[in-house]
Protein backbone atom coordinates (compact mmCIF):
# COMPACT_ATOMS: atom_id res chain seq x y z
CA UNK A 1 0.00 0.00 0.00
CA UNK A 2 0.90 3.13 -0.75
CA UNK A 3 2.70 5.43 1.74
CA UNK A 4 0.97 8.79 1.59
CA UNK A 5 2.29 12.17 2.89
CA UNK A 6 0.64 15.45 4.11
CA UNK A 7 -0.19 16.99 0.60
CA UNK A 8 -1.30 13.74 -1.12
CA UNK A 9 -3.96 13.46 1.58
CA UNK A 10 -4.80 16.58 1.24
CA UNK A 11 -5.66 16.95 -2.45
CA UNK A 12 -7.90 13.82 -1.76
CA UNK A 13 -10.00 15.62 0.41
CA UNK A 14 -10.09 18.40 -1.34
CA UNK A 15 -11.51 16.22 -4.22
CA UNK A 16 -13.73 15.33 -2.57
CA UNK A 17 -15.08 17.89 -0.54
CA UNK A 18 -18.54 18.07 -2.61
CA UNK A 19 -18.45 14.53 -3.57
CA UNK A 20 -21.03 11.78 -2.71
CA UNK A 21 -19.71 8.96 -0.43
CA UNK A 22 -19.18 6.43 -2.98
CA UNK A 23 -16.68 8.40 -4.93
CA UNK A 24 -14.97 9.66 -1.87
CA UNK A 25 -14.32 5.76 -1.31
CA UNK A 26 -12.93 5.54 -4.43
CA UNK A 27 -10.45 8.68 -3.88
CA UNK A 28 -9.28 7.32 -1.11
CA UNK A 29 -8.91 3.76 -2.59
CA UNK A 30 -7.31 5.76 -5.57
CA UNK A 31 -4.53 6.99 -3.04
CA UNK A 32 -3.95 3.58 -1.17
CA UNK A 33 -3.70 1.65 -4.43
CA UNK A 34 -1.85 4.14 -7.35
CA UNK A 35 -1.27 3.16 -10.30
CA UNK A 36 -5.02 1.64 -10.69
CA UNK A 37 -7.47 2.55 -13.29
CA UNK A 38 -11.08 4.12 -11.43
CA UNK A 39 -12.88 1.04 -13.27
CA UNK A 40 -10.69 -1.16 -11.65
CA UNK A 41 -11.13 0.35 -8.50
CA UNK A 42 -14.90 0.55 -8.68
CA UNK A 43 -15.27 -2.98 -9.79
CA UNK A 44 -13.90 -3.97 -6.60
CA UNK A 45 -16.67 -5.98 -4.64
CA UNK A 46 -17.26 -2.91 -1.24
CA UNK A 47 -16.05 -5.91 0.84
CA UNK A 48 -12.68 -5.80 -1.03
CA UNK A 49 -13.06 -1.78 -0.87
CA UNK A 50 -13.49 -1.64 2.83
CA UNK A 51 -10.71 -3.99 3.55
CA UNK A 52 -8.62 -1.93 1.87
CA UNK A 53 -9.62 1.09 3.40
CA UNK A 54 -9.22 -0.24 7.29
CA UNK A 55 -5.57 -1.07 6.22
CA UNK A 56 -5.32 2.47 4.94
CA UNK A 57 -7.10 3.87 8.24
CA UNK A 58 -4.87 1.82 10.35
CA UNK A 59 -1.62 3.21 8.46
CA UNK A 60 -3.04 6.69 8.49
CA UNK A 61 -4.55 7.01 12.00
CA UNK A 62 -3.73 4.10 14.00
CA UNK A 63 -5.14 0.81 14.87
CA UNK A 64 -7.83 2.55 17.50
CA UNK A 65 -11.12 3.52 16.69
CA UNK A 66 -13.57 5.82 18.41
CA UNK A 67 -17.03 6.44 17.15
CA UNK A 68 -20.26 7.50 18.28
CA UNK A 69 -23.73 5.89 17.98
CA UNK A 70 -27.04 6.71 19.03
CA UNK A 71 -29.59 3.99 20.97
CA UNK A 72 -32.62 3.16 18.36
CA UNK A 73 -34.43 3.41 21.85
CA UNK A 74 -33.77 6.28 23.85
CA UNK A 75 -31.11 8.32 21.77
CA UNK A 76 -28.50 7.90 24.01
CA UNK A 77 -24.88 9.37 22.50
CA UNK A 78 -22.72 5.90 23.23
CA UNK A 79 -19.23 6.17 22.75
CA UNK A 80 -17.48 2.77 21.20
CA UNK A 81 -13.85 2.08 21.14
CA UNK A 82 -13.24 -0.46 18.48
CA UNK A 83 -10.06 -1.80 16.93
CA UNK A 84 -9.21 -2.33 12.77
CA UNK A 85 -8.85 -6.16 13.29
CA UNK A 86 -11.81 -6.24 15.54
CA UNK A 87 -14.18 -5.25 12.29
CA UNK A 88 -12.06 -7.09 9.92
CA UNK A 89 -14.38 -9.64 8.07
CA UNK A 90 -14.08 -12.34 5.53
CA UNK A 91 -14.87 -10.61 1.76
CA UNK A 92 -15.75 -11.91 -1.56
CA UNK A 93 -14.00 -11.24 -4.80
CA UNK A 94 -14.37 -9.72 -7.83
CA UNK A 95 -15.53 -11.15 -10.89
CA UNK A 96 -17.11 -14.27 -9.11
CA UNK A 97 -20.56 -15.62 -10.04
CA UNK A 98 -22.35 -17.24 -6.42
CA UNK A 99 -25.60 -19.33 -6.90
CA UNK A 100 -28.58 -19.80 -4.12
CA UNK A 101 -31.23 -22.18 -4.44
CA UNK A 102 -34.06 -20.87 -1.88
CA UNK A 103 -38.04 -21.64 -2.30
CA UNK A 104 -37.55 -23.62 -5.42
CA UNK A 105 -35.60 -21.05 -7.35
CA UNK A 106 -32.22 -21.17 -8.64
CA UNK A 107 -30.12 -17.86 -8.71
CA UNK A 108 -27.10 -16.67 -9.51
CA UNK A 109 -25.34 -13.45 -8.45
CA UNK A 110 -22.14 -11.46 -8.19
CA UNK A 111 -21.62 -8.90 -5.35
CA UNK A 112 -22.07 -5.20 -5.59
CA UNK A 113 -19.51 -3.10 -5.98
CA UNK A 114 -19.32 0.81 -6.22
CA UNK A 115 -20.29 1.22 -9.83
CA UNK A 116 -23.64 -0.27 -8.63
CA UNK A 117 -23.37 2.15 -5.43
CA UNK A 118 -23.25 5.16 -7.58
CA UNK A 119 -25.90 4.00 -10.13
CA UNK A 120 -27.97 3.59 -6.79
CA UNK A 121 -27.09 7.48 -6.04
CA UNK A 122 -27.47 8.36 -9.29
CA UNK A 123 -30.92 7.32 -9.18
CA UNK A 124 -31.44 8.21 -5.56
CA UNK A 125 -35.70 8.21 -4.86
CA UNK A 126 -36.23 6.28 -8.41
CA UNK A 127 -37.32 3.33 -6.94
CA UNK A 128 -36.89 0.48 -3.82
CA UNK A 129 -32.40 0.69 -3.79
CA UNK A 130 -32.90 -3.53 -2.99
CA UNK A 131 -34.44 -4.58 -5.72
CA UNK A 132 -32.64 -1.57 -7.78
CA UNK A 133 -29.27 -3.19 -6.50
CA UNK A 134 -30.78 -6.92 -7.18
CA UNK A 135 -31.35 -5.67 -10.98
CA UNK A 136 -28.23 -5.34 -11.42
CA UNK A 137 -26.44 -7.92 -9.09
CA UNK A 138 -28.36 -10.92 -9.83
CA UNK A 139 -27.49 -12.89 -13.33
CA UNK A 140 -29.98 -15.62 -13.69
CA UNK A 141 -32.82 -16.50 -12.17
CA UNK A 142 -35.24 -20.17 -12.94
CA UNK A 143 -37.73 -21.89 -11.36
CA UNK A 144 -38.12 -25.57 -11.04
CA UNK A 145 -41.17 -26.71 -12.95
CA UNK A 146 -42.51 -30.07 -12.06
CA UNK A 147 -40.24 -31.88 -14.00
CA UNK A 148 -37.38 -30.25 -12.49
CA UNK A 149 -36.45 -28.83 -15.45
CA UNK A 150 -35.13 -24.94 -15.24
CA UNK A 151 -36.87 -22.46 -16.94
CA UNK A 152 -36.52 -18.50 -16.64
CA UNK A 153 -38.53 -16.13 -14.40
CA UNK A 154 -39.79 -13.35 -15.43
CA UNK A 155 -42.44 -11.72 -12.91
CA UNK A 156 -40.60 -9.79 -9.91
CA UNK A 157 -38.70 -11.99 -6.97
CA UNK A 158 -41.03 -13.00 -4.33
CA UNK A 159 -39.57 -10.80 -0.44
CA UNK A 160 -38.57 -13.92 1.17
CA UNK A 161 -36.41 -14.62 -2.17
CA UNK A 162 -35.06 -11.37 -2.19
CA UNK A 163 -34.48 -11.63 1.09
CA UNK A 164 -32.24 -14.85 1.42
CA UNK A 165 -30.23 -13.03 -1.49
CA UNK A 166 -29.58 -10.38 0.24
CA UNK A 167 -28.67 -12.60 3.65
CA UNK A 168 -26.41 -14.70 0.95
CA UNK A 169 -24.37 -11.67 -0.19
CA UNK A 170 -24.04 -10.47 3.75
CA UNK A 171 -22.27 -14.13 4.44
CA UNK A 172 -20.11 -14.58 1.09
CA UNK A 173 -19.28 -10.71 1.48
CA UNK A 174 -19.17 -10.06 5.32
CA UNK A 175 -16.74 -7.25 5.53
CA UNK A 176 -18.92 -5.12 3.28
CA UNK A 177 -22.34 -5.38 6.02
CA UNK A 178 -20.22 -4.92 9.54
CA UNK A 179 -22.59 -4.58 12.00
CA UNK A 180 -21.50 -3.82 15.70
CA UNK A 181 -23.11 -5.16 18.89
CA UNK A 182 -24.06 -2.38 21.34
CA UNK A 183 -25.77 -2.25 24.55
CA UNK A 184 -27.07 0.89 25.50
CA UNK A 185 -25.85 2.46 29.05
CA UNK A 186 -28.59 4.05 29.74
CA UNK A 187 -31.46 1.70 28.88
CA UNK A 188 -29.81 -1.37 28.59
CA UNK A 189 -30.98 -1.71 25.09
CA UNK A 190 -29.34 -4.61 22.61
CA UNK A 191 -28.73 -3.82 19.06
CA UNK A 192 -26.91 -4.09 16.01
CA UNK A 193 -25.10 -0.46 14.58
CA UNK A 194 -24.17 -0.42 10.87
CA UNK A 195 -19.85 0.67 10.78
CA UNK A 196 -19.59 2.70 7.17
CA UNK A 197 -15.76 2.31 6.72
CA UNK A 198 -15.99 5.23 4.18
CA UNK A 199 -17.73 7.85 6.06
CA UNK A 200 -15.89 6.90 9.29
CA UNK A 201 -12.10 7.45 7.73
CA UNK A 202 -13.68 10.39 5.47
CA UNK A 203 -14.56 12.21 8.35
CA UNK A 204 -11.42 11.73 10.32
CA UNK A 205 -9.46 13.03 7.00
CA UNK A 206 -11.63 16.02 7.11
CA UNK A 207 -10.71 16.73 10.77
CA UNK A 208 -7.13 15.99 10.15
CA UNK A 209 -7.01 18.01 7.02
CA UNK A 210 -8.92 20.96 8.69
CA UNK A 211 -6.36 21.05 11.58
CA UNK A 212 -3.23 20.74 9.45
CA UNK A 213 -4.48 23.50 7.07
CA UNK A 214 -5.36 26.04 10.70
CA UNK A 215 -1.35 24.84 11.71
CA UNK A 216 -0.26 26.10 8.28
CA UNK A 217 -2.25 29.51 8.62
CA UNK A 218 -1.13 30.54 12.02
CA UNK A 219 3.01 29.70 10.88
CA UNK A 220 2.29 31.36 7.49
CA UNK A 221 0.49 34.36 9.36
CA UNK A 222 3.78 34.23 11.66
CA UNK A 223 6.46 33.71 9.60
CA UNK A 224 5.69 34.04 6.06
CA UNK A 225 5.92 31.15 5.29
CA UNK A 226 3.95 29.27 1.74
CA UNK A 227 2.08 26.08 2.51
CA UNK A 228 4.51 24.03 1.10
CA UNK A 229 7.04 25.59 3.41
CA UNK A 230 4.94 24.56 6.28
CA UNK A 231 4.22 21.29 4.95
CA UNK A 232 7.87 20.40 4.57
CA UNK A 233 7.97 20.63 8.22
CA UNK A 234 7.89 17.46 10.00
CA UNK A 235 5.08 17.04 13.05
CA UNK A 236 7.68 17.46 15.96
CA UNK A 237 9.32 20.79 14.07
CA UNK A 238 5.87 22.26 13.45
CA UNK A 239 4.72 21.69 16.66
CA UNK A 240 7.35 23.19 18.23
CA UNK A 241 7.15 26.64 15.86
CA UNK A 242 3.73 26.34 17.03
CA UNK A 243 4.13 26.76 20.37
CA UNK A 244 6.63 29.69 19.91
CA UNK A 245 3.68 31.55 18.51
CA UNK A 246 0.90 30.51 21.13
CA UNK A 247 4.26 31.82 23.54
Amino acid sequence: METLDANALLRVWERGALQGTVNRGLLLLSAALPGRAVEQLASLTIGERDSVLLSLREQLFGSRMECLTSCESCGETIELDLSVDGIRAEHGQAGVTHELEVDGFVVSFRLPDSSDLQHLERASGGGEPERMLLERCVLDVRARDAESALVPVIEPLPAAVVSAIDARMGEVDAQAQVQLAVTCPACRREFRAPFDVVGFLWTELERWSRGLLREVHVLASAYGWTEPDVLALGHARRRFYLEQVSA
